[in-house]
C-alpha cells in the first residue's frame, strides 16, 4: 500500500477544532459580549434594535460576522505544544477564558502570540 497515514496531530487538531466552535462554555462567553443597540423606530413607533458584540479590546460594537471569539489563555502557549492533555483542556475551557474580540483585534492579537512562540523556538534551539 503506498498510502500515507497522517500524522496525528495534523488529522486531529482540526477535529478539535470544529468541536470546539459550539463548545457551550464559548457560546456563554459570546452571549456575555452582547449588546442591544437602538437603531431606529418601525412605521408602528416601536423601537428597533439590532444585537451587537462588543469587542473585549478596543470597546467598539461590532456585527457577530466582524467578531471571533477568543482564548484568553492561548490553547498553544508561548512555549509551543506541550501535550495533549494542556491543549485539549485549554481549548474547551470555561466562559471566564474566552473574549469576543473584533477581526482586528484578534489578528493583532494572534500575530503577537506567534512571535513569541517563535521567537521561543528560536532559543530553544541554540
Amino acid at each position: 500500500m503506498d498510502k500515507k497515514v497522517p500524522n496525528l496531530y495534523t488529522w486531529l487538531v482540526p477535529k478539535l477544532r470544529q468541536i470546539a466552535r459550539i463548545w457551550p462554555g464559548k457560546n456563554i462567553a459570546r452571549d456575555l459580549a452582547k449588546e442591544k443597540v437602538h437603531i431606529g423606530f418601525y412605521k408602528n413607533g416601536n423601537p428597533e434594535y439590532k444585537v451587537m458584540y462588543r469587542c473585549s479590546s478596543c470597546k467598539e460594537l461590532f456585527d457577530v460576522k466582524e467578531t471571533h471569539m477568543d482564548h484568553i489563555t492561548p490553547v498553544v502557549g508561548p512555549e509551543g505544544f506541550t501535550n495533549w492533555e494542556d491543549y485539549i483542556t485549554r481549548m474547551f475551557s470555561n466562559p471566564d477564558n474566552f473574549q469576543c474580540l473584533c477581526l482586528i483585534c484578534h489578528g493583532f492579537k494572534s500575530d503577537q502570540e506567534n512571535k513569541e512562540r517563535k521567537e521561543n523556538r528560536k532559543k530553544a534551539k541554540k
